[in-house]
Order: C-alpha cells, then structure tokens, then sequence
C-alpha cells in the first residue's frame, strides 16, 4: 500500500491537490462544519476530494450516521485507497464513496447541501462555478483555496484584489475568511498560504435582477465589459458598447471610476438602468 500510495501522490499533485496533515487545521474545519450545521439544517453534506480522507473520517465521526454524507474522489487510487479505509475502519456509517470528477457529478438538488472541500488548487475556480449554479439547493460551503484567490473572493471594493469574480460570487453569497493554513499543514507543502472560506448563500443578489433568467447573460456582459481592463475608467471600457455606455451615463455613476472601485449601490444603478434598455 505504501508504494501504491506513492505513486498516487505523484499522480494528485498533476491536479495540484496537496494532502492537509496537520492535526490543528483539521479539528478547525470540523469545528466550522459543526456550527454551519446546527445552524443550517441539511440532507446531506458533500466532500469534493477526500484524498486519503485527513477530514473525511473526522466528518464521520463529528456527525455521526444521522446525515447523508457523499464524498467524491476523481482520481483511481485514492478512491480505491479510501474505499477500503472506510470498509475496514468504519463500515456502517452513512458515508458513499462516488468515483468521478465533480464537475461530472449531478448534484441531487431536491435535496439541501452542504459543501466542505481542499479544492485542488489547479481547478479550484471551475468547481466554484459549477456549485454557484446550484446555488439555491446548497444552504453553505466550506473551502479552502490558495490564498491569492481566496484574497480575490473576499476582497472589498477599491482594492486591487477586487475583479469580476469578486463581484460575482459576492452578489449571491455572504464569503468569510475563518481559517489560515500554512503550507506546512500540507503532505507535500506547496509553495503557497492556503485560506478557508464559509459562503452562505444570500436568498436574494446584492443587484437586483441579476439572477433571473432573463438578466442573467446581461449581468455576465456588464461583469466581462466592466473589468475587461481593470485600470482603464468604465466609460473607455464601455466606449465601443452604445448601450452599457448609455446605461452608465444614466445611471449616476462617475464614468471616470474603474470597476473595482464600484461600491453595490454603483452596480445597481448601472444595472438597473441597462435591463430596462434592454
């Protein structure tokens, strides 16, 4: 098992995943788990890449066989090498071990999710796409990222860090930072500061409109048009789009500010004044 396992670690860190090992960022992130569900009841709870299962077991422990636990592993040994861990050490809890590739896994969203997750690294901002799509039948998430993006996730207006996926996953979710790990927590450690982030997801858009269906495309473009050069003023980024440059003179907003300098109330001038040209 040892030499099989060494090789799937090679094998993982072509996903740009590294395995969390120490013990102190484990019992945090079990800890944030217990509070958001006590907080919010779900039906089941999904763990994207367990890797050898550093919080999977945890996560059984903390919640017993109580609540439907999905853990989904993508990569053939460690799926293998979990697999069996779980038979041998705890074979009547309610945990399903999945072999896919989330981004090819339907989420049941009859029912209500919670998400805890190491993102690798590599594909950490694809899989967060994928869950805001199914926003509306996922009550929290718990993941980790590389601290640049997380620091991106997070960022408020007027910093450097603030760009379209800020703007984006901040209009539908509330993001706090709650851990910070250090490389050393990681088998191998990369090269980089992770950060834990909580989102809970907000029952109605900081922009109004921006999430029903026949908005949704245009709040995408004014997002792409907006930060298309970030240190370049709204109105030359809108300068050859008649429309948004029309809804940005009507909407009240100084045309000379750049987009991460948009406070919420900007964006729902701007906004409000384009789906109603539209």
């Amino acid at each position: 098992m040892r030499t099989s396992m060494a090789r799937s670690k090679g094998h993982r860190h072509a996903f740009g995943q590294h395995f969390l090992s120490l013990n102190t960022t484990i019992v945090q992130l079990i800890d944030l788990l217990k509070r958001n569900i006590s907080e919010f009841p779900i039906d089941q709870l999904i763990e994207i890449g367990p890797g050898k299962g550093a919080i999977t077991f945890p996560i059984i422990e903390a919640i017993g066989s109580d609540l439907n636990f999905i853990a989904i592993e993508k990569d053939d040994r460690l799926y293998a090498y979990i697999d069996e861990k779980l038979r041998d050490t705890a074979p009547n809890r309610c945990l399903n071990i999945v072999h896919s590739d989330f981004l090819k896994y339907e989420i049941d969203t009859r029912l209500r999710s919670g998400i805890i997750s190491n993102l690798p690294y590599s594909s950490s901002v694809a899989i967060l796409n994928d869950l805001n799509l199914h926003r509306l039948s996922i009550q929290f998430m718990i993941l980790m990222f590389q601290k640049e993006v997380a620091d991106r996730l997070i960022a408020p207006p007027s910093t450097k860090q603030r760009g379209s996926l800020s703007v984006a996953m901040q209009n539908v979710w509330d993001i706090h930072h709650k851990i910070e790990v250090p490389a050393s927590a990681f088998t191998p450690p990369p090269k980089v500061v992770s950060s834990v982030l909580e989102f809970r997801s907000r029952s109605e858009p900081r922009v109004a409109r921006s999430t029903q269906a026949k908005h949704l495309l245009l709040w995408e473009k004014l997002l792409s048009l907006a930060f298309t050069q970030k240190r370049r003023m709204l109105r030359k980024n809108f300068s050859n789009h008649p429309t948004f440059f029309a809804a940005l003179r009507a909407s009240g907003v100084d045309p000379t500010l750049r987009a991460e300098q948009l406070s919420w109330e900007d964006w729902n001038a701007i906004f409000s004044n384009l789906s109603h040209r539209t």
